[in-house]
């Protein structure tokens, strides 16, 4: 038996595609979406615009935050000082820049914060902004150095006088300006070499003998009977002469290094001791007091363009008198002088009048010395001398040495 299965195939009926419509011949111009304008106070996202007259620092700080995004925070030494700024499209670093350089801030990014304080050493963020450096002179005491900074920046410096240095703790821009104001004053000075000639010559030899200067009229000044004069080569044969027949004493001929700003000294001076009593009649103190005396002579020097030399001179010239009342006494005599001298020229300075007075005891020899009887065998008498002190000075420059490449 045979089975027959037919099958039909479902056929779809086929799609047609309309024909396109062609474009109109004058198209209307198409019409753009609206936008929605900016809010005033930013430009795009992230930036800050506005213009603020007169407004707290603190409020404007909160505007950048709520514009920008970001978190700000300041701590109790930020004021609420009014002032005036303007942004345009700025970003947060360029905005607190801004902000930082009108009110006299500090800002830095740590983390997701942005932190905002005052350069005060008080302020609770100080140590977030500050750092540390040592600063170790190279030509001048540190003192001076320290003493040379503005007042305002005294409060970042500190001064280790025995160390011979300056801590400073300030932050960058403070930093850096302290610096630089340090290296400028501890620059290179120029030096020289003083060389001096100190001599007494007894008045009355002095007057006969022939110097280019007045010598009635030497002492006679305006600085305290003390002045000076240019010396020639004849008056320096001439000091020398009566030095060799004992006319005149030379006391020193030193030759001293002196750095430009820098105080230099000469001293040729003698120790004094003096007895002084104390006490009653039956319970007495005796003390010694030493004084000292002689002749001074503190210089400093400061360097023309030129190569001349300013020099401020300070001389004196002590004595030890006679106690009066029981207590030492001295008698000084000084000037202070600003002498204008060429290299290699030399000055003199006179007027230094000194009185020396010592006994002078004569005796028979071996009878002299005998106990008791001696006294009618020698004599004693005051001597009074007046001599006048005599300071030759010469300064000469020592050029500073060339580094050979």
């Amino acid at each position: 038996m045979f089975c027959t299965v037919w099958a039909y195939a479902q056929t779809k009926p086929p799609i047609t595609t309309p024909p396109a419509t062609p474009p109109p011949a004058n198209p209307a111009p198409a019409t753009p979406a609206p936008t929605t304008p900016p809010p005033p106070s930013q430009a795009s996202a992230g930036k800050v615009t506005n213009v603020f007259t007169d407004q707290d620092v603190k409020s404007i700080l909160s505007e950048i935050a709520n514009v920008t995004g970001v978190s700000i925070l300041s701590d109790s030494s930020v004021k609420s000082n009014e002032i005036s700024i303007e942004f345009k499209d700025d970003s947060v670093e360029v905005a607190l820049e801004k902000l930082s350089y009108v009110a006299g801030l500090l800002w830095k990014k740590k983390g997701d914060l942005y932190l905002v304080s005052t350069p005060s050493p008080d302020a609770p963020m100080f140590n977030e902004f500050a750092k540390t450096r040592i600063y170790v002179p190279r030509t001048q005491p540190a003192e001076s150095l320290y003493g040379l900074l503005a007042r305002s920046y005294s409060p970042f410096a500190n001064l280790d006088k025995s160390a011979n240095l300056i801590s400073i703790t300030a932050p960058d821009k403070i930093m850096s300006t302290i610096w630089a104001a340090l290296e400028a004053a501890d620059g290179r000075r120029r030096q020289f070499v003083v060389e001096a000639l100190v001599t007494e010559i007894k008045e009355e030899q002095g007057k006969e003998t022939g110097f280019s200067w007045n010598w009635k009229h030497f002492g006679v000044g305006a600085d305290m009977g003390i002045s000076y004069a240019t010396a020639t080569a004849d008056d320096i044969v001439n000091i020398k002469a009566l030095i060799s027949d004992n006319k005149a004493t030379l006391r020193a001929n030193p030759s001293i290094l002196a750095a430009e700003g820098r105080e230099a000294s000469i001293t040729i001076g003698s120790e004094t001791y003096f007895s002084i009593v104390t006490g009653s009649t039956t319970n007495t103190n005796i003390q010694l007091q030493r004084i000292n005396t002689g002749i001074t002579l503190r210089l400093t020097g400061f360097v023309e363009d030129s190569g001349a030399l300013n020099l401020h001179l300070q001389p004196e010239v002590s004595d030890a008198a006679a106690p009066v009342g029981g207590n030492p006494a001295t008698t000084v005599r000084r000037a202070d002088t600003y002498v204008r001298v060429e290299p290699g020229q030399t000055i003199v300075l006179g007027g230094l009048i000194r009185d020396i007075e010592s006994k002078v005891t004569t005796k028979i020899p071996l009878l002299g010395d005998i106990p008791l009887v001696g006294t009618v065998f020698r004599s004693s008498r005051q001597v009074k001398q007046r001599t006048e002190v005599v300071i030759m000075i010469t300064p000469r420059l020592i050029e500073p040495k060339t580094e050979q490449k």
